[in-house]
């Protein structure tokens, strides 16, 4: 089972790929906007995480993102985020760009960041805010 982890900073975890603009050690060294502009890697992963890194992302940047992860996963492939939720204070901190509530992770299987037919996406595993207030959803890719 191939899995990536985008923005995992100093975070190496055992099984996974890392991806992060700076060099600790990880497979890919690099943006993580010009990774999914400019690599062509279609169905290589069965599962993608990200850790407290979307909320540093705008809505614009945000769909590259979406649109990047879904072309690397595999049909079925999961898709799995913590962010912080907008209840929490660290969640106002002036690096992050936008603010996520469970109501948030919906609209992907609604309409946003559709097929051009406008058939969803994905499809919502869970979704759940623990005791941190940080927000933990888990997408699989139709």
């Amino acid at each position: 089972m191939k899995k990536l982890n985008i923005g995992c900073g100093e975070k190496i975890i055992e099984g996974y790929d890392g991806l992060d603009k700076q060099d600790t050690g990880q497979k890919w060294v690099c943006d993580i906007l010009e990774f999914f502009t400019d690599f062509n890697l279609e169905h290589l992963y069965d599962e993608v995480r990200a850790e407290h890194f979307l909320e540093h992302f705008d809505q614009d940047e945000l769909k590259i993102i979406f649109n990047g992860v879904y072309k690397i996963l595999k049909p079925g492939g999961m898709f799995k985020i913590i962010v912080p939720s907008k209840e929490k204070d660290l969640a106002w901190v002036l690096t992050h760009k936008t603010f996520w509530t469970e109501d948030t992770f919906k609209v992907f299987e609604r309409g946003i960041f559709c097929s051009d037919y406008g058939v969803p996406l994905w499809k919502i595993k869970e979704v759940r805010t623990n005791s941190r207030k940080d927000i933990y959803c888990e997408m699989i890719k139709l």
